[in-house]
């Protein structure tokens, strides 16, 4: 019964990921990824002539959210003709409509996992707790049973990842996908 669930969870994931792959392209993660490489630009103090021209290089959904957030922050419709980026105050509130825009995408610093892919880890949680009556656990890399100790739970994940084709991370991978996972279910 379990097994049958489990593959239902990896079934779903499947086509949660293909679902997510035709959003990809609806420029969104794109974009993200322009936006930090510009606010990087911005912070590391790189020239005004230098920003303009990246700007004009950007994506135009990147420069669509980003205007959006511009006059959403500060009530004028950006035109980027108009700013002056050598001017500290521009530079600032160009970076907050970046910060804004990105914010708005749904996306946050550091490394992060497909949707897919954490929906899939928490029916496992879900699955596991069920099967055994027994909240799912994680292993240390401090355990005295030695790095490539792994809990039950874990080890059912692992198998469940295996089922995805997913068996390209390490014990500390599979640890973090776990602590993912469970950080965004406390926050929804």
């Amino acid at each position: 019964m379990y097994e049958v669930q489990l593959e239902r969870a990896a079934d779903r994931y499947h086509c949660d990921m293909d679902l997510e792959d035709r959003r990809a392209g609806l420029g969104a993660r794109v974009s993200y990824k322009e936006m930090n490489r510009f606010k990087d630009a911005l912070r590391r103090g790189t020239s005004a002539a230098k920003l303009v021209e990246r700007w004009h290089t950007l994506d135009a959904y990147t420069q669509v959210y980003v205007s959006m957030h511009y006059k959403r922050q500060t009530g004028v419709v950006l035109s980027f003709n108009d700013l002056d980026l050598s001017i500290k105050a521009d530079k600032e509130a160009l970076h907050s409509a970046m910060n804004g825009a990105t914010k708005w995408l749904g996306n946050k610093p550091g490394h992060e996992y497909p949707s897919p892919l954490l929906d899939l880890v928490r029916a496992t949680a879900d699955i596991y707790k069920k099967a055994t009556g027994k909240k799912p656990g994680i292993s240390s890399e401090n355990n005295s049973s030695g790095v490539n100790y792994t809990t039950p739970f874990e080890e059912l994940l692992i198998a469940t990842l295996a089922l995805i084709d997913k068996n390209d991370l390490a014990y500390d991978g599979y640890r973090s996908l776990i602590r993912a996972a469970i950080a965004e279910k406390r926050h929804r």
